[in-house]
């Protein structure tokens, strides 16, 4: 149970449902406080929520349980690393690498601190900058400008060298600023330098430092970008042309150009899919990832390409493209790939159920449930008949005798719905309604008994079981007195509720005590005679 409830947290926590995650990783902690791994998830979890202070102590419980387990060293090292705490962090990552010396995440996760403790500006133009910007209402348009993208790039890549010879470029100074938290203004073209009459009290602002100069290394790498989306470009002419070949030359001309661009790696994908090189595209999609992640590519451009594999998987392995599938949604959860997640995995489950279709095999498991309920031994009677149902579908009589068998082990709801099951497939098949008659009955449900037993009759008018059933109900029915089982039940049936809000039917039952020759004239009413009858039936309404 405890590693079910780990599964659905597992699950929550691919799905971005934080809170549900934790919850279940808890359950799972309540069921076995011993296993270091569901502490560890529940950090993961309570770190993606922000909750860090919480994910810290988990953290250290995974530690105290497990010392030698590497992953719990970086989930401490992650919640430290998210509350600024950047020493520690560093500290816990060192202690995990004593463990394990060769552990990737915990390498990567102390190179990241240590150029936070080394380089104060590489936290302020992080991967959080791109978000910020996009929130920002001067700012965030530019985000589709390739020419702006490439500066935030190099910004990002080695802030303290761009600074110096970004800052008198508007659009970059800004970020300067959205990034350090700064109010730093510098006078647009055409705007008046002096100040205005009424500020003549304040200070002189400070000079603008001087335009720089770009440095040869930094036109050349905004040249080879520029190079590249020129290649591109035509990439694209060629792919819409269906030209997938020559397409995928300029494409390769713009990877060669500019490798770190995981986007062209991308584009390549769509040709080969287009070409229907399925095979291709997952093969060439494993090496974009690769340079993704070495690239720092957002982890939207990296679930695209691992949709764009899964797409590719489906015509050939459903379970692999699923794979890919939800790879794409721990990266960048999209509603589009969720509904795809859900109609394949639909899909799997009908194609499984299909290919198990065996009329022959049904049958064995029936003779076999037979022998079974007659010898008392239900519980694998219901095996049996649950495994002729799932051999033969469409045969209504394998889930009359499950529901037989659930009925006597008391699951009587599992044998009405199985009842219903039969007659959705048969819905003339006597049997079916009179074993749901019988269930009705043993639930005190009378009036719905009462109509099951004339139902079957109504089909197979000399039918003894409905013909006994309907006399034992109707026993029942008139021997009356109060029985609060059987009232609860009634009460919970709509049917049910819908006659007592009649008003009609309510006064009716007024008069049926002070004026019972109205009543009696209502009563001539075939339709309110049967409503009447209905609530008599059921127990509502007690008769003497």
């Amino acid at each position: 149970m405890a590693e079910a409830a780990k599964a659905l947290g597992n699950k929550a926590l691919q799905a971005k449902q934080y809170d549900e995650a934790v919850a279940h990783y808890t359950q799972a902690i309540e069921l076995d406080p011993q296993q270091h791994t569901y502490y560890s998830n529940r950090a993961a979890a309570l770190t993606s929520k922000g909750d860090y202070s919480a994910a810290l102590s988990d953290a250290e419980k995974c530690i105290s349980l497990k010392p030698e387990w590497p992953k719990g060293y970086s989930r401490k090292g992650a919640a430290l690393h998210a509350m600024k705490r950047y020493e520690e962090a560093k500290t816990a990552y060192e202690a995990g690498l004593t463990v394990a010396p060769q552990d990737g995440a915990l390498r990567q996760g102390l190179a990241d601190v240590t150029k936070l403790v080394q380089n104060p500006f590489a936290k302020a133009f992080g991967q959080d900058l791109i978000p910020r910007i996009a929130q920002h209402p001067t700012l965030r348009h530019k985000l589709g400008d390739a020419t702006f993208m490439t500066k935030l790039r190099i910004l990002q890549s080695n802030p303290q060298q761009a600074m110096s010879t970004m800052f008198s470029d508007p659009d970059m100074q800004a970020v300067i600023s959205l990034a350090l938290g700064l109010d730093i203004h510098m006078p647009k073209e055409g705007e008046d330098e002096e100040p205005s009459p009424m500020e003549e009290a304040a200070p002189a602002p400070a000079p603008a430092p001087p335009p720089a100069v770009r440095t040869p290394e930094e036109q050349k790498e905004l040249d080879a970008k520029e190079a590249a989306r020129e290649w591109k470009a035509k990439g694209n002419a060629l792919y819409k042309e269906k030209k997938f070949d020559q397409a995928l030359e300029m494409y390769d001309k713009a990877i060669e150009t500019d490798p770190s661009d995981v986007t062209y790696l991308n584009n390549k994908l769509a040709a080969y899919f287009e070409q229907k090189l399925y095979d291709k595209v997952i093969e060439e999609g494993e090496k974009a990832i690769a340079v993704g992640r070495e690239h720092r590519a957002d982890f939207e451009v990296l679930a695209k390409i691992y949709v764009r594999m899964g797409k590719a998987a489906a015509k050939t392995d459903k379970q692999r493209a699923l794979e890919f599938y939800r790879s794409a949604q721990v990266e960048h959860f999209t509603k589009d790939t969720e509904r795809t997640i859900k109609l394949m995995e639909l899909e799997m489950r009908k194609a499984k159920a299909l290919a198990y279709v065996d009329p022959e095999k049904a049958i064995e498991a029936k003779e076999k449930g037979n022998v079974a309920f007659r010898g008392g031994d239900f519980p694998t009677a219901i095996r049996e008949y649950e495994e002729a149902v799932k051999r033969d579908p469409k045969n209504p009589s394998y889930y009359n005798n499950l529901a037989a068998a659930l009925s006597k082990i008391g699951d009587f709801q599992g044998a009405k719905q199985n009842c219903d099951k039969a007659l959705e497939i048969d819905p003339n098949y006597v049997k079916a309604i009179c074993k749901r008659a019988d269930i009705e009955f043993l639930m005190k449900e009378y009036h719905k008994a009462l109509e099951s037993y004339k139902k079957g009759l109504s089909i197979e008018p000399d039918n003894a079981a409905c013909k006994q059933g309907l006399q034992k109900v109707t026993v029942a029915i008139n021997q009356g007195g109060a029985d609060q089982e059987r009232t609860q039940h009634a009460m919970a049936d709509p049917e049910i509720q819908a006659i007592l809000q009649d008003p009609v039917i309510r006064t009716i039952i007024s008069q049926m005590s002070t004026d019972p020759t109205s009543a009696n004239k209502a009563l001539a009413d075939p339709l309110i005679r049967a409503k009447i009858e209905k609530l008599i039936a059921s127990g509502i309404l007690q008769v003497k």
